[in-house]
């Protein structure tokens, strides 16, 4: 009975769906960084002074020695995307969608490098390259259609705006540090040459986005359309946790892998918890595992730190094919046929 109950259920509501306009639309295209390229990046300190100080900083590329700095600007949201979307039109001039996208983005750089000095090693330097950028993008994003034009009309205007919600990704860091002395202790952890990958999850975060576009039906089944789209999203991190550093030391020819020491060299250096995890909390204070706020912090538990966000937002456009369902558009199909 409850499966009989079921069937009809969905029969009826697929029915439903046909004597309206419910369709589906694959699309896809690209995004740049927005019409201003100023969201700033974040990115791990590498700094010679302040070497037991772990977090994420503004991204830049600096060079002690020439005495520069320049900020990094960049969003994880721009790049190429596809779309897979479905949607109801109310009526000829009103509907709802929700579209799923999945981003390819680039990834921007920084070079650094940060004077010994500070440690008594005056006139050397450590040299850093650092990537990041955004794996597995997937954001899903409802929105209400606005169609400006007759029934008759071939080509029709419509504007669309919505929320967007990240439901799937991670902000990705990689360095490579190289070094004239290897230090492969506490606090720096560093060899002549060293390497780093950080992974960076995401708590719950919401945007806005935006779309005008035209569309034309060749056949009242078949649309074609293409639109241009802006986002407005920042995106709340959660937790940053170091995946990988291995660190090389010329003068023996062992590399460290200080994340996941060799269980049978028990003095092996190994970076504890406190600086291997990171978690993000909107405040601090003296009962925060922060060392700067307490100083009874707890090293083997993760870091607790300031929450950062992470720029998502974007201007671009998009070109794609929908599939019209609705009772006309079918009917249309059969006449054909």
């Amino acid at each position: 009975m409850k499966k009989l109950l079921c069937l009809t259920v969905l029969t009826l509501g697929f029915n439903a769906l046909h004597a309206q306009g419910f369709y589906l639309k694959l699309h896809g295209g690209y995004s740049g960084t927005g019409i201003q390229n100023n969201a700033t990046l974040m990115a791990p300190r590498v700094d010679a002074a302040h070497a037991a100080e772990d977090g994420l900083v503004a991204m830049a590329s600096f060079d002690d020695s020439a005495h520069t700095y320049r900020q990094t600007h960049y969003s994880y949201a721009a790049g190429g995307n596809i779309s897979l979307g479905v949607g109801y039109m109310v009526n000829h001039w009103f509907g709802v969608e929700v579209d799923a996208h999945y981003l390819w983005n680039g990834s921007a750089t920084s070079t650094l490098r940060s004077d010994l000095g500070a440690i008594g090693l005056t006139g050397k330097y450590i040299d850093a390259d650092i990537k990041t950028y955004s794996k597995n993008g997937l954001s899903i994003t409802p929105m209400l259609v606005f169609v400006a034009a007759k029934k008759e009309w071939k080509v029709q205007p419509y504007a669309k705006i919505g929320i967007v919600v990240p439901v799937y990704g991670k902000v990705v860091h990689e360095l490579e540090i190289t070094s004239p002395v290897s230090l492969p202790f506490d606090p720096y952890f560093i060899g002549n040459r060293t390497s780093v990958v950080m992974n960076t999850a995401s708590t719950f975060s919401v945007g806005f986005a935006g779309t005008v576009g035209i569309r034309y039906s060749p056949i009242p089944f078949i649309t074609l359309f293409a639109d241009l789209n802006v986002q407005w999203l920042n995106i709340r991190a959660k937790k940053t946790t170091i995946t990988k550093w291995e660190a090389y030391d010329a003068a023996s020819g062992k590399t460290y892998d200080m994340i996941h020491p060799d269980p049978a060299v028990p003095n092996a250096p190994v970076r504890s918890t406190y600086r291997t995890e990171f978690e993000y909390v909107d405040q601090l204070d003296a009962n925060s595992n922060n060392a700067t706020y307490n100083t009874s912090y707890d090293n083997n538990k993760p870091k607790q730190d300031a929450r950062i966000t992470a720029p998502a937002g974007n201007a671009g456009f998009q070109l794609g094919i929908q599939f019209n369902f609705g009772k006309s558009a079918l009917a249309s199909l059969h006449r054909k046929g």
